[in-house]
């Protein structure tokens, strides 16, 4: 397997895998990417699936709760040397934000049905909707114990929940 190495002229570089697809450049995953993953992926690129990508702790499994920039369909960068996986927010977007792709650890079909991928260590955050201690707020979202945000109205905090999950 070939590899592309970027310095990124800042006294760091990342190493990326190249895989070959039958088009005129490879397509780039980062080393720490595992096949699992990149396989993935790949379906779900060529599939036209929509997801929701969990990125986290692949060492230990444990859920960052990204709640941005992390559902979407699988397309590819234009690039020069390799071309790179990103995430278009719909059909219609010609550009999005480059996948990392070597920190996932659940990939989930953005329906909310299937899940595509999970790490073997994946540890399922724990919600929690509670009442709020703030005056001008009704409910606390907690997660892992931990309190997360703070909402106006019980629905409000619902609808995250369900976003996160």
């Amino acid at each position: 397997m070939k590899n592309l190495i970027i310095d990124h002229k800042n006294g760091y570089t990342t190493t990326y895998q190249l895989i070959e697809d039958g088009q005129n450049l490879p397509i780039a995953y980062h080393t720490g990417t595992t096949k699992k993953v990149i396989d993935t992926l790949e379906y779900c690129r060529k599939n036209n699936i929509r997801v929701r990508l969990h990125y986290g702790d692949i060492e230990t499994g444990r859920d960052w709760n990204e709640e941005n920039d992390v559902t979407g369909y699988i397309r590819m960068s234009k690039g020069y040397e390799a071309r790179f996986p990103i995430l278009v927010y719909n059909d219609r977007a010609i550009g999005g934000g480059t996948i990392l792709d070597h920190c996932i650890i659940k990939i989930v079909a953005s329906n909310g049905k299937r899940v595509l991928y999970q790490s073997e260590n994946y540890q399922q955050p724990t919600f929690e909707i509670l009442p709020s201690d703030l005056p001008d707020y009704s409910f606390n979202v907690n997660i892992n114990g931990e309190l997360y945000s703070r909402h106006k109205t019980e629905k409000q905090a619902k609808n995250l929940v369900n976003k996160m999950k």
